[in-house]
């Protein structure tokens, strides 16, 4: 909503954090910065502190007000909160399994990088110690992370769906945010094969008012798979998946977190290929767990 001349508010939100209150987070944002960036500021979006305040039942809550993209899509990079307590391994360890949960490919200069951007180690602090830690599992505490957040619900949809969208990467080696309807999704593909995910971090997952429509849409552009991933699904909602998508020639697949990741980690290590993936993912009917072994059987 625009207020005044000049000014673009996205919104308003209350933390009990006042190390989450405290940070700023700067995200540069070409297209809105010149047309909509107040006066003075430099980069967007930011978020500004206004003043303690009493939310109903709640105080010492601290009201904020920010500028750019939704608080939900910009609230989880860089880390939040205190600085993990203890000596230097020990805040190695903690940035080693932040940044692995975001991104578990890096490697080298650019995981060196990525540590020393926490603020839990420097650089040269990180690049002594990595080696010790030769035996840390990225993708481990990567699968940690999306089996966490996939509790959350829709406060942590935005990072659910980045993360997904990593996944699907990995699986098929293209694959970006996107929207469809109202909601976003992760787009998919390898060669002319195309799909899209509508991801929902939410347990006993079942369709209903906006993911419909988003079904509805994404149906509209023919997919060579549609696909819904959420922690699990309620009994019935391969059926109502199908309703919706009767008369289409759109495969419908539900897929469990756990599932994903099962998918991911064969994926990575028998490689497939996308094709095979993609021909998975179009199934058309829920995935079961002996569907996934066949990844692993040589071509």
């Amino acid at each position: 909503t625009g207020w005044g001349h000049g000014v673009l508010a996205v919104g308003v939100a209350a933390t009990a954090n006042r190390q989450d209150a405290e940070q700023v987070f700067r995200v540069k944002h070409p297209r809105t910065m010149g047309a909509f960036a107040p006066r003075g500021l430099t980069e967007w979006p930011s978020v500004v502190i206004l003043h303690p305040v009493s939310l109903s039942d709640a105080r010492g809550w601290y009201l904020m007000i920010w500028f750019g993209k939704p608080l939900s899509e910009v609230l989880y990079t860089p880390p939040a909160g205190a600085a993990p307590v203890g000596d230097e391994n020990t805040r190695m360890e903690h940035a080693l399994r932040w940044v692995a949960a975001r991104d578990p490919h890096l490697e080298g200069a650019e995981l060196v990088d990525a540590l020393a951007a926490t603020g839990w180690v420097d650089r040269a602090t990180a690049a002594r110690l990595l080696p010790c830690f030769r035996h840390f599992d990225p993708d481990r505490y990567f699968a940690e992370a999306l089996r966490g957040l996939s509790f959350r619900g829709p406060s942590a949809a935005g990072e659910f769906r980045q993360r997904i969208g990593r996944v699907m990467e990995d699986l098929t080696g293209a694959a970006a945010l996107g929207t469809v309807g109202e909601e976003e999704c992760v787009r998919f593909g390898a060669g002319e094969r195309q799909g899209v995910v509508l991801a929902y971090p939410q347990v006993q997952f079942t369709l209903g008012g906006d993911s419909v429509k988003s079904v509805a849409a994404a149906a509209e552009e023919m997919p060579d798979a549609l696909v819904i991933v959420a922690r699990n699904f309620q009994e019935g909602t391969a059926g109502q998946l199908a309703a919706l998508l009767q008369g289409r020639e759109v495969p419908g697949t539900l897929v469990t977190v756990n599932l994903l990741l099962g998918i991911r980690a064969t994926t990575l290590r028998y490689q497939p290929g996308a094709e095979r993936v993609i021909a998975l993912l179009g199934t058309g009917r829920p995935l079961r767990s002996r569907d996934v072994a066949v990844l692993g059987d040589r071509d």
